[in-house]
């Protein structure tokens, strides 16, 4: 999974926790803002992902989260 497939991921995960809202449990409500503020820094990391200052930092990322998921 890339990148972009991961935000429409999280996207897909924000409406079903927005459709959970209606029961005016807060909690709910919470996860949806979290994701949106998770894609938004996704978003942002995606657009300087190709910057030198940051690719030793991107390298050591992809190692941790391959490592995790492994």
């Amino acid at each position: 999974m890339d990148l972009k497939e991961a935000i429409g991921q999280l996207d897909s995960l924000r409406a079903h926790c927005k459709t959970m809202i209606s029961g005016g449990d807060e909690i709910w409500r919470k996860d949806a803002e979290a994701l949106d503020m998770g894609m938004a820094a996704l978003a942002s990391f995606d657009k300087l992902k190709n910057k030198p200052v940051f690719s030793d930092l991107i390298k050591e990322l992809r190692r941790n989260l391959t490592e995790r998921v492994s």
